[in-house]
């Protein structure tokens, strides 16, 4: 037998176990030619829509507040939709794969059941059927039919659609090379509530200085529209919301701070700051509050020593920091009884301003009872992934069930302004 006889032999009486990739793709320390085992993910074709049955397969789930449809409007020699076309199948391959497991319960249930003889003739009649997902995946050729185009502006391939009781949730796009839109280094977006038109523009001059994206309302009815407005655009869905921080003038009344308030109660993150009136709160004479810029770029608040908390400091009268404006010991009363988190007394700086935005980055203004959320971090972006449209379908399918639509007429072209632009339903901020 020579070298390569006796090496077989070898292999034979002592195969080669798999490994775990990390081992597999190691240096040469390990042999090549033992690769892990891999699953072939299931693929499942999407269904073709036309103009002729587009509407029948969207309003024919219409019934069913489970179900929602994904419309994909592609064009066969355009690349990226080729590639999403792909994932769309492995994400279908994947919904059916849940709905069969789901279903074998029910089988097995129905199977031991009956009797022996009907047994059998069930479990095989349930078998050849395929089960019956939640989530319906399309595929609509824009080369074929001009549809969408008409009915909803849709230029621009790959973009995605999502119904759900015959009515559009969402639309705009999923996939594509993924496109960081915001990050953990930009201000939040503010909401000013200040019914004194000379504070008002004070105030947004200094936002519009330092970049911070800044709505304003002189009621809680402006504040109802802005909401509103924004939900028609796709915004303020999840954990992430569209309003870091939202200021309370000081002449607001009791019935429309208690209004504002409840509208972003549900929304992590959110930071009431209450605006007192000049010369109501005693001046320290140093500066309390301090905000320092680390060799990372990360900002952070440093605190005098004679104002740190201890349970002497709990007990002393409110003060109004130097530099800042920011009330240090606050009552109640400064906090709109308890409605608001920091308390800031008039005129607003530039100071106060970097303050509000670390405090926020921070989320350390929640209480003892709550865990602080850093969801309003995370960067966003436009990545598809199989996880990622799974759990926008079952968004828009929660979104649906809370009768949250958007408006019929609406169109996802492209549109651009001197501030931002909608780009596949899409808004992208200077």
């Amino acid at each position: 037998m020579n070298n390569i006889e006796v090496l077989e032999a070898l292999l034979e009486q002592n195969p080669i176990l798999p490994q775990p990739a990390v081992v597999a793709n190691a240096s040469g320390r390990y042999l090549a030619g033992s690769k892990p085992p891999s699953v072939k993910p299931r693929m499942k074709k999407l269904i073709e829509l036309t103009h002729r049955n587009f509407d029948d397969v969207v309003q024919g789930y219409a019934n069913d507040p489970e179900k929602v449809v994904l419309v994909a409007a592609m064009r066969a020699e355009v690349g990226a939709c080729r590639k999403s076309q792909l994932l769309l199948e492995m994400a279908n391959g994947q919904i059916y794969e849940d709905a069969a497991k789901a279903d074998g319960g029910q089988r097995r249930t129905m199977v031991a059941s009956g009797a022996d003889g009907d047994a059998s003739i069930s479990e095989s009649k349930e078998e050849k059927s395929e089960p019956e997902p939640d989530m319906v995946l399309c595929r609509f050729d824009m080369a074929s039919s001009h549809l969408l185009f008409e009915r909803y502006g849709v230029q621009a391939v790959p973009t995605y659609l999502i119904f759900h009781g015959g009515k559009l949730v969402y639309g705009g796009a999923l996939g594509g090379a993924p496109i960081t839109l915001r990050t953990g280094r930009e201000p939040p977006h503010v909401l000013l509530v200040e019914p004194t038109i000379k504070d008002q523009i004070i105030t947004e001059k200094i936002m519009k200085k330092d970049k911070v994206r800044c709505d304003l309302a002189l009621s809680a009815r402006d504040v109802q529209h802005h909401v509103s407005l924004q939900r028609s655009q796709g915004l303020g869905k999840g954990a992430r919301k569209f309003h870091g921080i939202v200021i309370l003038g000081d002449q607001l009344s009791t019935s429309d701070i208690a209004s504002v308030t409840s509208t972003f109660e549900s929304m992590e993150g959110t930071l009431f700051v209450s605006l007192c009136p000049r010369q109501t709160i005693p001046v320290a004479k140093g500066v309390i509050y301090r905000v320092v810029t680390g060799k990372d770029g990360s900002q952070q608040i440093r605190t005098a020593k004679a104002y740190q908390p201890s349970a002497k400091n709990a007990s002393k009268r409110s003060k109004v920091c130097l530099a800042s404006g920011v009330v240090w010991n606050p009552t109640q009363d400064h906090l709109r009884n308890g409605k608001a988190h920091i308390a800031v007394m008039k005129p607003f700086k530039p100071a106060t301003l970097a303050y509000l935005v670390t405090r926020w980055k921070r989320q350390d203004f929640h209480g003892p009872q709550k865990k602080p959320s850093k969801d309003h971090l995370d960067a966003d972006h436009m990545g598809l992934s199989v996880p990622g449209l799974l759990s926008k379908l079952k968004a828009a399918r929660e979104d649906g069930k809370q009768g949250r639509y958007l408006p019929e007429g609406q169109m996802f072209g492209l549109s651009l302004s001197s501030t931002e632009a909608t780009v596949r339903g899409t808004v992208l901020k200077k």
